[in-house]
């Protein structure tokens, strides 16, 4: 794309400010089933983000050629006039400064194909062999992505940011007898030499076979452990209480909750841009503005929301750099670690629940409300060690009010390729629906 070209024709045609969004992704993705190849695919693609202020208003379109101006400022022109809102928006001048991100050192781009086919397949083989209750490996995946992105506006903002990430992972099913237990694991790595494919084996088949034989549980009332990659899903639930976008329409329940106690005192929750282990870092979002490192709930008080430039400026309040794709999005979004061993945990509770999957969350999940009725699986905990596996029952509550009494936070926090982290978090009191 000519951008100076584009820049000039959109200005001889009345558009007053442009703004040009450019995103190049390389993908390579891999499943490896029964020893073959079941599936591989190289992509390389190129897309045009194009915003523009015509009349007072933004006009935008998205494009794959980039060469049809024409197309781009017309669609631009369209947009813009069908637009009534009063919403202002703005092409951003962008910020003084902007922070630099610690580069990853990741060697799995440069492994070539065949290397990447033996890894998983070896992975694949090892699993079966690991124990004879492994019956199958349903999955075995390998995904590496890498995005460039630059943006360029006639204010004289030109920005450039690149991000890689290597994830493979793999479910398989284990069986004994007459029954049978799904488990999956994911991995974020940079090096497939460094990679510890044996442990990454040996916690798959455990987390799987120690599934097997799993009793109902009666209904009640139980203190609960939800380890960390529950909790992590349940964070990426909440999270829209904390879009401020939703807070300044009065949606979220949080809205006039600034600088109030909103959890306990033991829960600190960040978003981190700049986090060295996080999958989502960025210098800067989709609309220019740099990125910070920012606490949102401290200590259980609730300081700020996430904002774009369009929610910042409705609640007049500082936008941080969280505007991506359109709307607000978080970085590295996590809760922050306790000081607690989980064995330590459970010796607390004593007597009680640990949750370590969830099904069909966002059915069971009300997003204006946060009450949530959610099908699980875990473990019964007597006497404060881990008894039997249990599953075929429901969790439900309030998880706002839930944040509210927290017994206890683990030392184990994860982050996870959603951009979610969490620890392991216990519950005095979840209301249970078993047998």
């Amino acid at each position: 794309m000519n951008k100076k070209q584009l820049f000039e024709k959109a200005k001889a045609e009345g558009i007053e400010e442009l703004e040009i969004f450019e995103s190049t992704n390389k993908k390579t993705s891999l499943d490896i089933f029964e020893q073959n190849v079941d599936h591989f695919t190289i992509s390389d693609t190129t897309t045009w983000k194009v915003r523009g202020v015509y009349q007072g208003q933004m006009g935008k379109v998205i494009v794959e050629d980039g060469s049809d101006f024409d197309f781009i400022i017309d669609a631009i022109k369209e947009n813009a006039t069908a637009i009534t809102s009063s919403d202002e928006q703005e092409i951003y001048a962008g910020d003084e400064h902007y922070p630099t991100i610690q580069k990853r050192n990741n060697t799995c781009f440069q492994a070539s194909s065949a290397k990447k086919v033996q890894l998983m397949k070896t992975l694949e083989r090892e699993l079966l062999e690991s124990d004879a209750r492994i019956a199958q490996v349903m999955e075995a995946s390998y995904v590496e992505s890498c995005s460039q992105v630059s943006i360029t506006n006639s204010k004289g903002l030109c920005l450039a940011k690149e991000n890689q990430w290597t994830m493979l992972g793999a479910c398989v099913l284990a069986k004994d007898k007459d029954d049978f237990k799904s488990a999956s694991e994911v991995e974020l790595i940079e090096d497939l030499d460094a990679f510890d494919l044996s442990d990454f084996v040996k916690r798959l088949k455990e987390k799987a076979v120690s599934k097997l034989h799993a009793v109902s549980v009666h209904s009640g009332h139980y203190p609960i452990i939800i380890d960390r990659s529950a909790m992590a899903q349940l964070l990426q639930c909440v999270f829209a209480q904390f879009h401020g976008d939703q807070a300044a329409k009065g949606i979220s329940l949080l809205s006039c909750a600034l600088q109030q106690s909103i959890f306990d005192e033991k829960v600190t929750l960040i978003d981190d841009p700049l986090l060295p282990q996080g999958v989502n870092c960025t210098p800067f979002d989709d609309e220019g503005v740099a990125c910070q490192r920012k606490v949102i709930v401290d200590h259980g008080v609730l300081l700020q929301f996430f904002h774009n430039l369009k929610s910042s400026k409705k609640m007049q309040a500082e936008t941080k750099g969280n505007g991506f794709h359109g709307s607000i999005d978080y970085t590295n979004f996590y809760m922050e670690n306790g000081d607690q061993e989980v064995d330590e945990l459970i010796k607390q509770m004593d007597r009680g629940i640990i949750v370590t999957d969830l099904a069909g969350l966002h059915a069971g999940w009300n997003a204006i409300t946060t009450q949530f009725s959610i099908q699980a699986s875990g473990f019964f905990v007597e006497h404060g060690k881990i008894a039997y596996p249990i599953n075929l029952f429901t969790i439900a509550g309030n998880f706002l009010k839930l944040m509210k009494q927290v017994d206890g936070i683990g030392n184990d926090l994860k982050h996870y390729p959603s951009g979610i982290g969490a620890p392991s978090v216990l519950f005095p009191n979840i209301a249970i629906s078993g047998s």
